[in-house]
């Protein structure tokens, strides 16, 4: 945790690990680990690793999530002002909400299900799943921001 300055964390394998900073960048790369959390006001999230559940937000940055675990559990992502991206592993089960006020909400996943679509005045999301036919558990996915626009799509290194 930090107030003034970025945080860069390479190579680190945990199984709960929280990362805050409030004006500076947090930059997570090849890491592994069960539960994270990363947040910042000012500036962007990059996480890249295999991970079960992961939780990042930041005020007024974009947040950009990898996960190549097979087994990741939920994925949840917001920004106000920047855009936020998320990259999966491929052939999940997948089950989640995308949504923006202004921006563009680009789902790049051509075997899931769109279940719902809402484009209102300053608010679209679109709803979405896989389907459910196996006993595998979905990966929940959020991803939110308010003024930039939401991208989902595989790993293109998938393991």
């Amino acid at each position: 945790k930090t107030s003034n300055g970025k945080i860069d964390v390479e190579k680190l394998t945990f199984k709960d690990a929280i990362f805050e900073t409030a004006n500076g960048a947090i930059r997570l790369n090849e890491i592994s680990g069960d539960t994270l959390s990363a947040e910042t006001l000012n500036g962007r999230v990059y996480i890249d690793g295999s991970l079960k559940d992961v939780k990042a937000q930041s005020l007024s940055g974009h947040v950009v999530i990898t996960t190549t675990n097979a087994e990741a559990e939920c994925i949840n992502a917001k920004s106000m002002s920047g855009s936020v991206e998320l990259y999966i592993p491929a052939n999940s089960a997948l089950a989640g909400e995308i949504a923006s006020n202004m921006g563009r909400l680009d789902l790049q996943l051509d075997d899931v299900n769109r279940t719902a679509e809402h484009e209102q005045l300053l608010q679209r999301t679109i709803r979405f799943e896989t389907d459910l036919d196996s006993n595998k558990i979905p990966l929940r996915i959020f991803g939110e921001t308010k003024t930039g626009s939401v991208l989902i799509c595989y790993n293109a290194t998938a393991q």
